[in-house]
């Protein structure tokens, strides 16, 4: 095998290739990628949950195909000097621009889901993307051990209702984006409903992609007639698929989380001022595995941000109906900021019935988007403690 192709598109491919980037324990084998040139250039990864594969421009000289660790690979083309990369090579040796790389056993490396396509729909890539951008930062990090239920996920049904939750928060918001009744998850043992759920991470990496122009969404199995989804689109650099398995453990059944009043006490403030407070809390978000607090006094008009032995105390036109005082974790309240950033009108309101009650969050023109949120809960002498 010998290709040739543009660094900087290169280098633009592999930023995206962080399928198994935040495992802890990964097998050798799938830290690496393949790169085959038949009559295009692909290259490859698994995680053996998912299938990740790029197609990129470049110029074939010879066909074939060659297994290299991603992180060598990365290192090699930071390191060469060079606008084009040439990588070469035969059943003993791999070159990236004349440099000697190890070359993987292409025996060790996971055999890719192979899998017959039955239905696709194209996608609006705005609003797909718009709904990713709201609720995937809600979803738990990916786990080394597979627990139920699987909170890793985004779930999106069939109307367009895109769920994210990781036990403390959780996010819904509906999009009208209409996808085939085709998947069903598990609710219980004996319960499904249908809808699919797309990883955090592969919703991570499609976020990261950039100048995305088409999307199409298709349905597959394979011949133990396993369910599985297909994401492709094309970008600005390069075209791309995701194969992924419809997962078999269990999604938490969210609807019975949606209020059917909103709970009478309420806090409100402008999104600006939340912003603003934000960007003044957020060094005191997380000091290694403990996360930062924020408490809010509307009586006082202020937040008082604490983590271990430092503290932050930002004035605030908080505006309350009920003299109450409510904490939260720092961490979970910074995942708003993306979504106020791109319309900073209006206010933003957190609804409960008091200090230890599940809080509903609504945000001024998303009336589309539910909120849920666990407050923290702080003793009485604790709260003494920070106003001092």
């Amino acid at each position: 095998m010998k290709i040739i192709l543009q660094k900087n598109i290169l280098k633009e491919a592999l930023k995206n290739f962080s399928l198994v980037e935040n495992r802890r324990t990964t097998p050798s084998n799938i830290k690496n990628i393949k790169i085959e040139a038949t009559d295009k250039i692909t290259l490859s990864q698994t995680d053996l949950e998912n299938n990740f594969i790029i197609e990129l421009k470049g110029e074939i000289i010879a066909k074939g195909k060659a297994f290299i660790n991603l992180n060598l690979l990365k290192k090699a083309i930071n390191s060469s000097k060079e606008k084009s990369i040439v990588i070469e090579s035969d059943s003993v040796k791999l070159n990236v621009n004349r440099v000697p790389q190890n070359l993987e056993d292409s025996d060790s490396f996971p055999i890719f889901f192979k899998v017959n396509t039955y239905n696709s729909i194209q996608l609006d890539v705005s609003k797909f993307i718009e709904a990713l951008e709201i609720v995937t930062p809600f979803a738990e990090e990916e786990k080394e051990i597979t627990d139920k239920p699987r909170l890793d996920m985004v779930l999106i049904t069939p109307s367009g209702r895109f769920v994210a939750t990781d036990g403390h928060r959780l996010n819904i918001f509906d999009s009208n984006i209409k996808i085939p009744d085709l998947l069903k998850y598990n609710i219980n043992d004996a319960v499904s409903k249908p809808g699919i759920l797309l990883p955090k991470k592969i919703a991570n990496i499609l976020l990261s992609i950039k100048d995305i122009s088409s999307l199409e969404l298709s349905f597959a199995k394979d011949n133990q007639q396993k369910d599985y989804f297909i994401l492709s689109g094309n970008s600005k650099f390069f075209n791309f698929t995701f194969i992924t398995k419809q997962v078999e453990w269990f999604y938490p059944n969210y609807e019975n989380l949606i209020f059917t009043e909103t709970p009478a006490t309420k806090i409100s403030l402008l999104k600006s001022e939340f912003l603003n407070m934000l960007d003044a809390i957020k060094p005191l978000s997380k000091n290694r595995y403990i996360y930062g607090t924020a408490t809010f006094f509307p009586s006082d008009k202020k937040v008082i941000a604490k983590l271990e032995n430092d503290k932050k105390e930002v004035l605030v036109n908080l505006n309350a109906n009920k003299d109450i005082i409510v904490t939260y974790r720092v961490k979970y309240l910074l995942d708003y900021k993306d979504i106020l950033e791109k319309n900073k009108d209006g206010n933003i309101t957190f609804f409960m019935d008091d200090n230890t009650s599940t809080t509903v969050v609504k945000i001024d023109n998303l009336d589309n988007l539910i909120c849920l949120l666990m407050p923290y809960r702080l003793e009485d002498y604790e709260i003494k403690e920070l106003k001092k």
